[in-house]
């Protein structure tokens, strides 16, 4: 009787064990079904967009930049170092021949940005780079003209 009560309890619990299941299926038919991985790429294209669009936007006004050219700073840093060396040269031809060359071609000179307009005891040495005009005048402080080879050898310049 133990044996017939003992199957018994078994084959209750077995059958409220499957009549749970039965209940968990049935309830979860009920439920909308989720598709998990059709989320992945919605997010993945909402992260894209959320960064691509700022990035894009962001090279389009570069773009409508002017920006400061490197070149431009050493060319107009080489022009001043060039108009120095020339100065150099003509005050040494002066100091040897006691008069001014008539061209700074016939010093060697290929600067042929540089303008040479010499005068009876005076002379003028002019150049253009870009929208500056770079003027010296003979007697005319040459430092800045003279330190334009140092700037354009620091590692600070552009």
């Amino acid at each position: 009787m133990t044996h017939d009560s003992t199957n018994t309890r078994k084959s209750e619990t077995e059958a409220d064990l499957f009549d749970q299941i039965l209940e968990l299926d049935a309830a979860s038919a009920d439920r909308p079904k989720r598709l998990t991985n059709n989320k992945w790429p919605v997010r993945i294209l909402v992260v894209s967009l959320a960064i691509l669009v700022p990035l894009t936007i962001w090279n389009v006004i570069q773009l409508t930049r002017v920006p400061v050219s490197i070149s431009n700073i050493i060319e107009e840093e080489s022009t001043r170092f060039s108009i120095y060396l020339a100065a150099q040269a003509i005050e040494e031809y002066r100091d040897s021949t006691g008069a001014l060359p008539p061209s700074l071609e016939m010093l060697g000179a290929e600067e042929e940005e540089i303008i040479y307009e010499p005068a009876d005891t005076t002379y003028v040495l002019s150049a253009s780079v870009g929208k500056l005009n770079l003027v010296y005048h003979m007697g005319d402080d040459l430092t800045s003209y003279r330190e334009a080879y140092d700037i354009m050898q620091s590692p600070e310049t552009p």
